[in-house]
């Protein structure tokens, strides 16, 4: 058999690089201030205002992709990014978290109560956040409440029972909206990387 000169070696590599780059999201800091995708988007401000904190960042092909959903990983990154949170010494790893890139972040977040597994063993780092998620997480991270009773969304049985003093909470902060075209809150639904960084903006203020 015979085996692949280093020519052809060389050429699959460069040709895995340049697809990886153009698929992986950067770190903090990494990011070009201007995105090619967000101009006149919604939530420009919004996004722009996360990259100068270095709380959230794009792609490297100077994308930021606002329409594609976000993981629960990613989200509680850059809730501790956003808020400067301070590791506390109690540590917390989940069984699918311990080699993750988040580990410390996810840690983090659950030590301060802001965030939890699935059970004892399981967060699902790369689940990805549905809106009544990221209503807990933010509700839990400005430390605010409400009452449900208050929560008038045609789908309001739809929202968990766990998720009900959050949603309250962030939609009577004026955190997070309904849809109003049909009055729905629509909970399972997966939030995107646009609608996390102005929840987040919004959050930010709340919390000062």
């Amino acid at each position: 058999m015979s085996t692949l000169s280093s020519r052809t070696v060389t050429l699959l590599f460069i040709l895995f690089f340049s697809l990886f780059t153009l698929v992986s999201p950067v770190g903090p800091g990494e990011a070009a201030d201007e995105f090619t995708d967000i101009h006149g988007h919604w939530a420009e401000p919004s996004i722009k205002q996360l990259v100068s904190m270095n709380a959230i960042s794009g792609y490297l092909d100077q994308t930021f992709r606002p329409s594609n959903t976000i993981s629960r990983a990613e989200f509680a990154a850059i809730l501790m990014n956003a808020f400067k949170f301070q590791p506390k010494n109690s540590v917390v790893v989940f069984l699918d978290t311990y080699k993750h890139w988040a580990k410390e972040y996810i840690s983090n977040a659950t030590s301060y109560s802001i965030v939890g597994g699935y059970d004892a063993l399981h967060f699902g780092p790369e689940d990805p956040v549905t809106r009544e998620q990221m209503a807990v997480m933010i509700a839990n991270a400005c430390k605010i409440e409400g009452d449900f009773q208050g929560v008038g969304f045609k789908d309001a049985a739809q929202i968990s029972d766990w998720a009900q003093p959050g949603v309250a909470a962030v939609i009577q902060k004026n955190l997070m909206s309904g849809y109003p075209e049909d009055n729905t809150f629509r909970p399972q639904a997966l939030a995107s990387r646009a609608e996390a960084a102005a929840v987040i903006s919004k959050a930010i203020k709340e919390k000062r």
